[in-house]
């Protein structure tokens, strides 16, 4: 896809790295809105169930809310769609 000369190429923010690099058993992170969290957490899941980092296990992620629970939902399906690398898992 060809990129427009208007679109940023996109990059991690610190913080999102510093997450994406996190690797403790439980993580909690708490943050403003529209922050990149939904981005964070994709890729960490993605790549947790790539890797297959847990074999035995279930990667659980708890929200509050619904809400606070369809972005992420949706990006892993979007990207378990459209990827090709990700349609064979």
């Amino acid at each position: 896809i060809d990129k427009k000369n208007f679109e940023e190429k996109f990059q991690l923010t610190k913080y999102q790295k510093e997450v994406l690099c996190d690797f403790n058993n439980n993580v909690e992170l708490c943050c403003a809105r529209a922050v990149g969290k939904t981005v964070s957490l994709t890729w960490l899941i993605i790549w947790a169930l790539v890797f297959n980092i847990f074999p035995n296990d279930y990667i659980v992620y708890t929200v509050p809310n619904k809400v606070h629970l369809e972005p992420v939902f949706t990006s892993l399906v979007r990207m378990f769609r459209s990827n090709s690398f990700l349609k064979q898992f």
